[in-house]
């Protein structure tokens, strides 16, 4: 949590913005610094520190977003250079050292560092390889959000992904089959029973054959979690991944001969929804018949409001949250015959925009609750109920002509990432979780 309140901190001060113009942003009155230098000094020093510590994925996030703003800046190209280099991608270590050099010639460590480069490439291991997918435990979309880093990190790592949400998913039916496929499709042909053949060899070493369906895990803050960055380059049979690997965090890493390589965040992640990411049929079965019943006929902006706990959340990092008049200052301005279709778990939420645009106010018959607990963490939660629920709901959304939602929801964030919405027809409101804080959710 303190990695996303220092970066919130850098986007008020800084007004920084990452992404596609597709997405309009909204609502964003912050002071700017007189010098960025100063704003990120703090930031540059605290990324060598967590370098010098072994933590290369935040290293790495902090000195990406600090060269969004000053591509100059000659320790962070170095620094990018040494995290390469410990990540085992040679070209791209030469490389980063070659900018610094090039801004700087006198800069020792940069020039000391590239002297001393030995290529000894790693080479792939020849027998098939597996990413077991797991749980991080969070919101259904923050789940999913998860996977699509994962699939990102089985492309660049030329592994199969072998999802398998047990008893730790929120949205786990209680048995040990995989919960994933509850709401999706498989994504590979293989199922984790099929991983204990053969003697294989796991990264991190703590799992073993015997822990992989189990679902054992260290639990309490001290227990192991690896961010996607140190993924790369392993030569196990099997990794695991049950800690959050987000796609955002991995573009830099994709390799140049991939399709995906320097595509915009909103293709990647297009690209990889339609070759990975299939609902069930019996979900989208259920998303038609609500479209006829709610939708058809007439023109429909869906929006995404999330209540209970969300609001506290904006207060936790510092965020100035989205409040009920920002999305009427939205809606005001839309046609009086374009129907609403709200997305809510929140009964107060649904009841104010009721109060204001009447019956062009349309929901899912749904789960909501009043209070300051998210749904998913209720005890009388229905948990495949829920899953199912807010994946129908996003769904919908999608079929609508226009989008207005709240960056610091998976929510809003998979509906604004899954559609290539037209200019102008999608706004988030904030910074996005998925694109805009590159240091949301990465080891501590």
């Amino acid at each position: 949590m303190l990695l996303v309140r220092h970066l919130a901190t850098l986007w008020n001060r800084a007004g920084r913005a990452i992404g596609g113009a597709f997405i309009t942003r909204a609502r964003s009155s912050v002071e700017t610094p007189a010098s960025p230098s100063d704003v990120f000094a703090g930031l540059a020093l605290k990324a060598v520190e967590r370098f010098a510590a072994g933590d290369l994925a935040w290293a790495d996030s902090a000195a990406r977003c600090i060269l969004v703003r000053e591509p100059e800046r000659v320790e962070m190209l170095d620094l990018l250079g040494r995290i390469a280099a410990r990540a085992g991608y040679h070209e791209d270590s030469v490389r980063y050292f070659d900018q610094a050099l090039s801004l700087s010639p006198a800069h020792a460590t940069a020039a000391s560092a590239r002297a001393s480069m030995e290529y000894s490439p790693t080479h792939p291991s020849q027998q098939p390889r597996y990413l077991v997918i797991r749980p991080w435990g969070q919101g259904f979309w923050s789940d999913v959000s998860h996977v699509m880093g994962c699939l990102l990190l089985a492309e660049i790592t030329g592994r199969t992904p072998v999802s398998h949400w047990d008893q730790t998913s929120l949205y786990s039916d209680g048995s040990e089959s995989d919960a994933f496929r509850l709401y999706f499709k498989p994504l590979s042909a293989i199922a984790i029973d099929d991983l204990a053949a053969g003697n294989p060899t796991f990264f991190p070493d703590t799992w073993s054959a015997g822990s992989l369906r189990l679902g054992q895990r260290q639990q309490g803050p001290n227990r192991p979690r690896y961010a996607g960055l140190l993924y790369l380059n392993r030569q196990e049979t099997v990794a695991v991944s049950d800690f959050y690997v987000g796609v955002v965090h991995l573009l830099p890493w994709i390799p140049r001969t991939h399709p995906l390589f320097s595509l915009p965040i909103t293709d990647v992640y297009r690209w990889l929804a339609a070759k990975y990411l299939h609902p069930r049929d019996d979900i989208m079965a259920e998303v038609d018949r609500l479209h006829t019943a709610l939708l058809i006929g007439a023109s429909s902006i869906a929006v995404h409001f999330r209540g209970l706990d969300k609001q506290r959340e904006y207060r936790a990092v510092r965020l100035d949250n989205p409040v009920m008049e920002d999305y009427f200052d939205n809606l005001d301005r839309e046609p009086a015959s374009r129907r609403i279709f709200l997305l809510s778990d929140d009964e107060d939420v649904v009841r104010a925009f009721r109060a204001r645009y009447g019956e062009r106010v349309v929901c899912t018959p749904f789960q909501r609750s009043s209070g300051h607990t998210g749904l998913h963490h209720q005890q009388a939660r229905e948990p495949v109920r829920l899953g199912r629920e807010v994946m129908i709901d996003a769904y919908l959304a999608l079929r609508c002509d226009k989008f207005l939602g709240m960056g610091l929801s998976n929510v809003s964030d998979m509906i604004a990432m899954l559609k290539p919405w037209a200019d102008g027809t999608c706004t988030i409101l904030g910074p996005s979780v998925l694109r805009d804080i590159p240091l949301h959710r990465i080891k501590r």
